[in-house]
């Protein structure tokens, strides 16, 4: 591999396939990290500098959901902080229609008793728009603003998977997936992970 081969990062939000991806990102050939810490350290209103991260091979694959959306920092910066730490970098975006997530996450939540309760999904969405409009109205998960998003990435290659492939087919994903990190997909089926029980395949919430 070519000794400048950017980093990969896959910074997937939550309900948009990340722990499936992740159970997949191991067969893909490529030297892999699944750490949140990392990526919250860089997503967050902490002190960092290069020497907090290792080295890492070329065409690492870095991965992890970024809970939060971006606590306390727009785009912009957290594209500065990984350009300064680890140079010109893949970004690997699974975007999601903003209201559908809102809705999955609220499902999830309430069925799992997975984080806070909140009495409806309106509350959940307008906890998110506030969180939105104090980062300037550029959340990277909850903002439908792709033009935006490129430009606050410009530093980057920033590559966008629809996460509506699903309801062609799970493989269709994986295989955009798959490309936007640069490698083929595996012959193998994509694990529909924290699911509805009564969920048969993708593509349902």
């Amino acid at each position: 591999m070519h000794p400048k081969t950017p980093i990969i990062f896959h910074i997937g939000p939550s309900k948009t396939a990340s722990t499936s991806l992740q159970a997949i990102i191991p067969t893909l050939g490529r030297h892999y990290e699944i750490k949140p810490e990392w990526m919250r350290s860089l997503t967050r209103k902490t002190i960092i500098s290069k020497g907090d991260f290792p080295q890492l091979p070329p065409g690492t694959i870095v991965s992890d959901e970024v809970t939060g959306d971006f606590v306390g920092l727009t785009p912009s910066v957290v594209s500065d902080r990984i350009f300064n730490i680890f140079g010109r970098s893949i970004i690997v975006l699974v975007h999601r229609d903003p209201e559908e997530r809102i809705q999955s996450l609220y499902e999830h939540m309430q069925r799992d008793a997975w984080g806070k309760k909140f009495a409806s999904v309106d509350e959940l969405r307008a906890l998110h728009r506030s969180a939105m409009t104090k980062r300037g109205g550029l959340g990277l998960y909850m903002s439908a603003d792709l033009d935006g998003l490129r430009r606050a990435f410009s530093a980057h290659d920033l590559r966008v998977v629809d996460y509506g492939l699903l309801r062609t087919s799970a493989r269709a994903f994986l295989t955009a997936f798959c490309g936007a990190c640069g490698v083929s997909a595996p012959p193998v089926e994509l694990p529909h992970l924290n699911a509805k029980p009564e969920s048969e395949s993708f593509g349902v919430r």
